[in-house]
């Protein structure tokens, strides 16, 4: 078996001392034949034409002996590569257009693609991402509190009841976002921070960069005053110091503890941030109000969303029983809420309703997609129908149906291999400009890239569209009529209703799909224009601001005094 591989693999490589090699033993083996007629009594000349009939044509000998190396199949396709290459540059415009045309058909699949993949199809970037839930409830008689995106929120006093009386999670807590100012660091700063309880990181199980956690002990209202930074605030204002541990800022007037950094590229399910700063509850003034929390939980091991949204049922009462709203009031007022618990996996509160836009924005290219191959099927019929002629010869002369089928399909292969390589720079440069855009209704914005299963289906569309436009004019003007095209050779190259038919078609489908889209374009243009012609409510939009003035409580106290 080694033999045999060895034998091909030199057929293959060198392939010219192979053949040398070949046209001696046939050479050796015919003196042989002419020698031992010789010693018969047959004249030189008849020695000579009896060893030829015997042993047969040399040529033929030589084909032959190259079938029996098995390696003729590879040797016919190097050639047709070559020769698909020697014709793609002598058309250097039709290369360049079906290249072109090619490249951004695969180029915007590519990076719609890479958007669905990163988007909808990867987990998010925490350990077993498929246990972390949201903990979300609904409540229809909560007017004015429960919205019908988000839901009614948790309130300080449901975080606790759930925190220790349910029976489904592994940890669970409670967050929300803000803007505080950070001073002492050259100049004031304004910067977005996240507030979480207890539990939250713990569910989220990233481990920081440097340093630590935020433990129990930083969520005691009196206790030690603490902050994480995120990796890019630590880069931008610490230059990366490690040293930074240990170290206080001034967050809204108050000294803070830097006790850890988390990784780059680390989001609290869909918020970015600065600063990491620790809940600290006051058991003692908690009511049942205070509805603006945001939860997350990470499942027990074999507890399903639906186990979990019962456990939360049952503890609903447990907390109306266990708080109220101060002296006098109906502690069971929120039965009238009906409030009831509605899990949903993380992954889909972080990217909500985008994952139907994104699948007819894929529809979408992908009908642009079947435009291109269309166009340059249409290029390779006009161009193979130039070859007929030459076509027709090489069958005459001997070249079989698959031969030609194959070579015309080699030089399909290659426009779409060129075009998918233009494609994925296309692609890349696409999404680097969607990235520094930041377009803020798209999720994991940050995460998007081209990977490598976006390059797989670059590929495979390389492939995919190949085939599609190349075998249109292969088995068209390679089939078994073929020899009709050598017998109009010196005729008028006139083409006739039948080789123009299917053009015809190919045009109309491109056609019908770019209307297609062109109508879809034009509703999408009328819909934003109808948005911006909606009345806001006030006059000359372009001349008003909004402001907002936060004045911490640690900087003034009393309300009188904020006013």
């Amino acid at each position: 078996m080694l033999s045999d591989l060895w034998i091909r693999l030199r057929s293959l490589f060198r392939r010219k001392a192979v053949e040398t090699e070949l046209e001696d033993e046939l050479r050796f083996h015919l003196e042989c034949q002419i020698e031992k007629h010789v010693r018969a009594g047959f004249s030189a000349e008849e020695a000579r034409r009896r060893a030829r009939l015997e042993l047969g044509g040399f040529e033929q000998m030589k084909e032959e002996c190259r079938d029996a190396r098995g390696v003729i199949f590879v040797e016919t396709t190097l050639q047709d590569f070559r020769y698909a290459l020697r014709q793609l540059r002598r058309s250097p415009a039709f290369t360049l257009v079906a290249v072109l045309t090619l490249g951004i058909g695969i180029g915007a699949n590519t990076a719609v693609f890479s958007v669905l993949n990163c988007v909808l199809f990867e987990p998010l970037p925490y350990p077993k991402a498929g246990e972390l839930v949201e903990l979300r409830q609904i409540a229809p008689g909560a007017a004015g509190l429960a919205s019908f995106s988000d839901g009614l929120r948790l309130s300080p006093s449901m975080y606790f009841t759930y925190a220790q009386q349910n029976r489904a999670f592994q940890s669970l807590g409670v967050w929300a976002t803000g803007t505080a100012s950070v001073t002492g660091l050259a100049t004031p700063e304004q910067v977005r921070y996240v507030l979480v309880s207890e539990g939250v990181l713990e569910a989220l199980s990233v481990p920081p960069a440097i340093g630590r956690w935020l433990s129990r002990a930083d969520q005691v209202p009196q206790g030690p005053k603490t902050v994480m930074l995120s990796y890019g605030y630590w880069q931008r204002r610490f230059g990366g110091d490690r040293s930074v541990i240990g170290r206080n800022i001034t967050v809204d007037s108050r000294l803070r503890e830097i006790v850890g950094v988390m990784p780059q590229g680390f989001h609290l399910v869909d918020a970015d941030f600065d600063l990491i700063v620790p809940i600290a509850f006051d058991r003692s003034k908690l009511i049942l109000a205070g509805f603006g929390y945001q939860g997350i939980a990470r499942l027990r091991p074999g507890i399903t969303i639906a186990q979990a949204d019962a456990d939360l049922a049952r503890m609903v009462p447990i907390w109306m029983r266990s708080w109220s709203n101060g002296p006098g009031t109906n502690p069971l007022f929120c039965e009238t809420w009906k409030i009831t618990p509605a899990l949903r996996p993380l992954k889909r509160a972080v990217i909500g309703n985008i994952g139907n836009v994104l699948w007819v924005l894929m529809g979408t290219i992908g009908v642009v997609m079947l435009i291109a191959c269309a166009n340059v099927a249409n290029l390779l019929l006009v161009r193979v129908d130039s070859r007929r002629q030459e076509l027709a010869i090489r069958a005459a002369l001997g070249a079989g149906r698959g031969r030609i089928v194959k070579e015309l399909l080699l030089q399909s292969v290659l426009l779409g291999l060129a075009g998918g390589a233009l494609g994925v720079g296309l692609a890349y440069e696409g999404l680097r400009v969607l990235v520094a855009m930041g377009p803020s209704g798209l999720p994991r914005l940050s995460e998007i890239t081209l990977d490598g299963r976006a390059l797989g289906v670059a590929v495979l569309l390389s492939l995919l569209s190949s085939l599609l436009f190349g075998l249109i004019p292969a088995f068209k003007y390679a089939g078994p009529r073929i020899s009709e095209s050598l017998r109009s050779v010196g005729r008028a190259a006139t083409a006739s209703a039948e080789r123009l038919h299917l053009r015809n078609l190919l045009v109309v489908a491109q056609v019908a799909m770019a209307l297609i889209l062109l109508v879809s374009a034009g509703l999408m243009v009328r819909t934003f224009q109808a948005l911006r012609s909606v009345e806001p409510g006030f006059i000359d939009a372009p001349h008003l601001e909004t402001f907002r003035i936060s004045i911490p409580a640690s900087l003034v106290a009393t309300p009188q005094q904020v006013t």
